[in-house]
């Protein structure tokens, strides 16, 4: 079954990442959620973020 995440839940985790300095792995565990989800968001811990 695919999992549906709304633009808020993508901007929280892209959140974690940029703002409060989390790494991908600490990411995905706070937000239940796999590294290829957060890539596919643009989550990058290179300060780029485009969530879509």
């Amino acid at each position: 079954m695919t999992k549906y995440f709304t633009a808020e839940f993508k901007l929280e985790a892209a959140k974690l990442v940029v703002d409060q300095k989390y790494f991908h792995s600490e990411a995905e565990k706070a937000m239940n959620v796999s590294f290829s989800a957060l890539s596919r968001w643009g989550v990058s811990s290179d300060w780029n973020v485009r969530v879509t």
